[in-house]
């Protein structure tokens, strides 16, 4: 271990004793490929503004807490599950990086995936995490369903799971993905601590979206997004028409929801 690494050891370890997590956290969330990365980047430029990618701390705490719930002696005690659960969100983000008195952290996580497990419940880990964490704020990435399929398809999945090998994943279930995420913003809409983003909203009006999400994070950010030109798509007809009969049916009910903009997308 080289002087920087050690001066950087000790700094971390003295925030880990010294140091509580802020009263505000957030987390981001999405469809893969609709956003989040771009957004995590964005917001962690903000001053006293945080924001981690895919740490998994919040899949642990959701863990410990599903588990704790099953059991009354417990659930009994959800003083000791939130202590916990605190402790051991505070000890991991603030063993990552240096953090100078943070007004919120934030922790990108994907709740929805072909690397995730089928047996993996978006809704009940937002409420796993809101037990130990009641105002959690959850900020969910949606995009238009075209151009996020086709970003998904272009990588392979599975890299972070350990005894797996990365490998393509077809559009089928790439498609239910999207319409998972999708339902869970229509299950989730009108919670006063859930926004939903829309990336073509974000990127065609990034002075008022960044704005609206300041806003809900309740902080004071001084930087406006700034979009960067996406890749054009490259299915081919009969893939672009098996992509909206999939998914028509829940993107017309985000349009008729108020959720999205739809003249922003491909066909609604």
């Amino acid at each position: 271990m080289g002087p920087r690494e050690r001066i950087g050891y000790v700094v971390k370890a003295a925030q880990r004793r010294l140091f509580s997590l802020p009263d505000k956290l957030a987390l981001i969330t999405g469809c893969p490929r609709s956003g989040t990365t771009a957004l995590v980047r964005w917001l962690d430029s903000n001053r006293r503004v945080y924001a981690i990618s895919e740490s998994r701390a919040m899949h642990a705490v959701n863990a410990l807490v599903n588990e704790a719930r099953r059991h009354k002696k417990l659930n009994r005690r959800r003083d000791i599950i939130t202590d916990t659960s605190i402790y051991m969100l505070s000890q991991y983000y603030y063993s990552t990086r240096f953090m100078l008195f943070p007004d919120i952290i934030i922790d990108k996580e994907p709740l929805l995936g072909m690397s995730l497990g089928k047996d993996k419940d978006p809704a009940r880990f937002i409420d796993n995490v809101r037990y130990v964490i009641p105002e959690l704020k959850v900020v969910v990435l949606v995009r238009d369903p075209v151009s996020t399929l086709w970003s998904m398809t272009q990588r392979k999945w599975g890299h972070s799971i350990e005894g797996r090998d990365p490998r393509f994943i077809p559009l089928n279930d790439h498609i239910k993905v999207w319409n998972d995420s999708s339902r869970l913003i229509l299950d989730l809409r009108g919670d006063k601590n859930f926004y939903v983003c829309q990336f073509e909203r974000l990127c065609n009006d990034p002075e008022h979206e960044s704005k609206r999400i300041f806003d809900f994070l309740n902080i004071n950010g001084n930087k406006i997004f700034s979009p960067r030109p996406t890749k054009t798509t490259g299915f081919n007809p009969e893939e672009i028409d098996q992509i909206h009969a999939e998914t028509g049916e829940l993107a017309r009910a985000l349009a008729e929801g108020g959720i999205i903009d739809s003249s922003l997308w491909h066909r609604v």
